[in-house]
């Protein structure tokens, strides 16, 4: 909060005086500069006028006609002058004193004329008169002055020389008399011009006036409004201060109080009218606070009131009136009132309650991060407890010889490894709860009517169990359909909605359609909804049970072994979720259920999967043999990978780091490449980014990406890599990756040699008789590809490497990344060997050290080296 003004009174009834009073100022102010512009423009107006008006009389022209008159009359004078002197020369009169006055009367007449003529524009013949009357003033002047023109013959000649000159003098006069006409009349339209202007001039003054008055109405109402305005503003301010949640001090540079509000009064239980001219820091800061708040108001006194200095918010201690200590946050900023003096506002509020009720929130926070905590670590640890029993089953039941039994042995046996991976899945799915924010893995291609097919096998055991029809309708178009999309995903969400219906529904019928609106141009929209006729969902449950743990079937009502965790609808949710859908539900409570969704699918890049396929195992027949780049820093997953790739019947090279794969990449055309992601010198992404972009023989090949954990795998990486493949990785899950771009190895430049039948039917063969590393790979399996001796060496160094990366937890020299590269390279080898479970243990320990939680690690660290202890006794090492 910041105000325009501060306030040296204690009401605001005085400020709205003083800014009235300014605006009066500076109304006046204006008006004064208007009145001051048109009283200069009046002046000069009439100066201008007064001068040209005397210049224009100045030219007097009647005077100068008159002159040129009475020249011919001095003449003629002076013609009278000399004729009476020769008729009465005896008389005794001084006539030659006459005369010679009279002439210099005549002479002084025509001077001034001639000086007059130099302001008028006079013609050459008026010229020529001046120039000869001038010659002939001043032969008579000399003649005059030497009294020769008084003798008796001079006086003959000076009457004639006079006499002989009038015509002379009448021509000039008249020349003189026309000019001065034409110069009268022009002087006469010039004063004319004059007096129109400055009419013109006095009517624009008089609308300067005009408009001056009316400018001084509107600025007298816009005076009156704003003067309104301003007593409004000031009525809601002072109401605003007087209601606000905080107190509100305005104070002067030494702290004295010049105004407060009645929220001061409350908090500090002060009368708000004695503390008027108190200082602040006695009436409520404690006696320990009083110099750093001397220190700081020297700091506001320095720059202010010249500079705007804002202080805060701050959190303090003060203390009320009754001495009770109460924590307030402040912020000060200072200002200048109306007569320029420096003023400091403050405004604090108690934070005594906010500050405990916070304490109180961050308690239950730690104790809901603990709880969250807790459930994560007993989730983990029972998945890792549950998962190593199956395990067991897994591995038992893949190395069951099939070929001695019968075919519905074959089918129990196929739908108990089938229920077992499920299982398995689902513990997995329980992790998956309590990671959020996981991307989604890379689309592939896949059958879905194959997919929903084989979960209906799959759960029919089941359904007959409790007496119901499990069936499948799959419209025509999606029978041999490929598209592009999740299929672990969309197997996920069919299999707990599937799972649930035969849990829940007894003698009745379990339905589940699929049916796809197909798009000729980018793909189409798939729908699947799975009915039954089970007991229903009550109304007030239909939303509760797409939450985790969450059970439409009481807890103490349900049956051991027969209902679920509450997890199986929430698995699902999140499955149709991850794939762009939104899972749907209708049912009625005893009638049955309907669970729907639509996902969007594209079109699938190799859309050839023959009917009999599983999704992901394109026919390999006619394949010739690959050349297989392995890029892997650890020898241990090194080494087990070329020998599965041998084993197929391909050929491999490996790389220890990613430069050395770019440098081979740039040399020849490799079919396939296997990309580690994290590695010295070079890691994985950036080897495939360089090797994509440097247009070598290897730049469209495979690039099959390999890592520990799914967190890598995001979309981001999609246009790096063909497909993100996470250990452990199997001879099977090689044989099923490379099978699913077939389309791109019949293709390469180089010439495909033909893998020997032999060795082709060999390695499947083997596929069925050793499980085929089948995702969880046992030692047992690994010293079938790698021998005993060879095995053995490998399992003694991956244990050894596994102890010294437990032991760097603890060395408080290494940093941080080192540990999380010790811990990183030993779980990729763990799970490369088949020691599935301390490869998992090793991850999740390379998961907290990411986010530093050293709690965690520790249990972990613990819990890894128990199995670590328990395999080197189970191998004797």
């Amino acid at each position: 909060m910041s105000w325009s003004y501060a306030f040296p009174s204690y009401s605001f009834e005085v400020l709205v005086a003083k800014l009235r009073e300014r605006s009066n100022r500076g109304s006046i102010f204006l008006l004064l500069v208007l009145m001051i512009g048109v009283s200069a423009l009046l002046f000069v107006a009439a100066v201008d006028f007064r001068t040209k008006l005397e210049l224009i009389r100045s030219y007097d022209t009647e005077n100068e006609a008159w002159r040129v008159a009475r020249v011919e009359v001095d003449a003629h004078q002076v013609l009278h002058e000399i004729d009476d002197y020769i008729l009465h020369v005896d008389s005794g009169k001084d006539f030659r004193k006459i005369i010679t006055r009279k002439f210099d009367i005549l002479y002084s007449r025509i001077e001034v004329i001639r000086v007059s003529l130099k302001r008028y524009p006079a013609s050459d013949k008026l010229q020529d008169h001046m120039d000869r009357l001038i010659s002939w003033r001043e032969a008579l002047a000399a003649e005059i002055d030497s009294g020769a023109a008084f003798d008796e013959g001079g006086l003959r000649d000076l009457r004639a020389s006079v006499d002989q000159m009038l015509p002379e003098i009448r021509s000039f006069a008249l020349e003189c008399l026309g000019l001065f006409a034409v110069e009268s009349d022009k002087k006469r339209k010039e004063e004319e011009g004059l007096f129109f202007r400055f009419y013109l001039e006095s009517i624009f003054l008089l609308m300067l006036m005009a408009f001056g008055t009316f400018l001084i109405y509107q600025l007298w109402r816009e005076l009156e409004r704003r003067n309104g305005q301003i007593a409004q503003i000031a009525s809601s301010l002072s109401a605003a201060f007087d209601c606000a949640l905080n107190a509100v001090i305005v104070t002067d540079l030494d702290c004295k109080i010049l105004y407060c509000n009645a929220m001061f009064g409350k908090i500090f239980g002060q009368d708000v009218e004695k503390v008027m001219g108190q200082t602040v820091p006695e009436l409520i800061l404690p006696p320990e606070l009083l110099d750093a708040h001397e220190t700081e108001m020297e700091k506001i006194r320095a720059v202010a009131p010249e500079n705007r200095y804002v202080l805060g918010p701050r959190i303090m201690p003060a203390r009320r009136a009754d001495g009770t200590e109460i924590t307030i946050e402040v912020t000060m900023m200072t200002d200048r009132d109306v007569s320029g003096n420096g003023v400091v506002v403050s405004f604090m509020r108690d934070i005594t309650e906010q500050l405990a009720f916070e304490e109180k929130l961050r308690d239950a926070a730690r104790q809901a991060e603990q709880a969250a905590h807790a459930k994560s670590m007993f989730l983990a640890t029972m998945s890792h407890e549950m998962r190593t029993p199956l395990h067991g089953l897994m591995a038992s039941l893949s190395l069951v010889d099939t070929s001695k039994i019968d075919a519905d042995t074959k089918s129990l046996l196929k739908t108990a490894n089938d229920c077992s991976k499920r299982a398995l899945d689902q513990i997995n799915d329980v992790l998956d709860l309590t990671q959020l924010g996981e991307a989604a893995p890379p689309r592939e291609d896949f059958s879905p009517a194959r997919i929903v097919a084989d979960i209906a096998d799959e759960l029919r055991a089941l359904a007959e169990q409790n007496e119901n029809a499990l069936t499948l309708e799959i419209a025509p178009e999606v029978q041999n359909q490929v598209v592009r999309g999740w299929p672990v995903s969309f197997s996920r969400a069919i299999y707990n909605l599937a799972g649930n219906a035969v849990k829940f529904t007894t003698h009745g019928q379990i339905t589940i359609r699929l049916c796809t609106n197909d798009n000729a141009i980018g793909g189409g929209c798939m729908t699947v909804s799975v009915e039954d006729t089970g007991v229903g969902i009550a109304p007030e449950m239909q939303e509760k049970i797409f939450e985790a743990f969450e059970s439409a079937v009481p807890i103490g009502s349900r049956q051991i072994g027969k209902h679920g965790t509450g997890l199986g609808l929430a698995i699902a949710q999140r499955a149709v979720q991850q794939q762009g859908g939104q899972l749907e539900l209708e049912s009625q409570l005893g009638e049955g259920s309907r669970f729907y969704f639509t996902i969007p699918f594209a079109k699938a890049i190799n859309p050839v999967l023959q009917v009999g396929q599983t999704a992901g195992q394109p026919d390999w027949t006619g394949t010739g043999r690959l050349n297989v780049l392995v890029v892997e820093d650890h020898p241990v997953n090194s080494a087990l990978m070329c020998r599965m790739l041998e084993r197929l019947g391909h050929t491999a090279e490996c790389a220890e780091n990613g430069q050395i794969a770019v440098d081979k990449a740039k040399l020849r055309h490799f079919d396939a490449i296997l990309m580690d992601f994290s590695m010295p010198v070079m890691d994985g992404v950036t080897a495939a980014q360089i090797i994509r972009e440097g247009r070598g023989p290897s730049a469209n090949s495979v690039i099959f990406g390999v890592t520990a954990t799914s967190a890598a795998a995001n979309e981001k990486l999609g246009t790096i890599f063909d497909k993100i493949l996470i250990k452990p990785i199997g001879v099977e899950k090689i044989d099923l990756n490379l099978r699913s771009f077939r389309h791109r190895f019949l293709y390469t430049s180089h010439a495909l040699s033909a893998v020997p039948a032999a060795v082709s039917a060999a390695a499947v063969s083997d596929l069925s008789a050793m499980t085929v590393l089948v995702q969880d790979p046992t030692f047992d399996q690994i010293t079938q590809v790698m021998g005993q001796e060879t095995a053995n060496g490998l399992l003694a160094e991956v244990l050894q490497e596994a102890a010294e990366a437990l032991k760097a937890l603890s060395d408080d020299e290494l940093t941080n990344g080192e540990q999380l590269a010790l811990i990183h390279k030993s779980a990729g080898a763990c799970a490369m060997m088949g020691l599935q479970e301390l490869a998992e243990t090793l991850s999740e320990v390379e998961t907290c050290l990411r986010c530093h939680q050293c709690e965690a690690i520790e249990l972990l660290g613990i819990m890894a080296g128990n199995q670590l202890n328990e395999l080197r006794k189970e191998f004797a090492m």
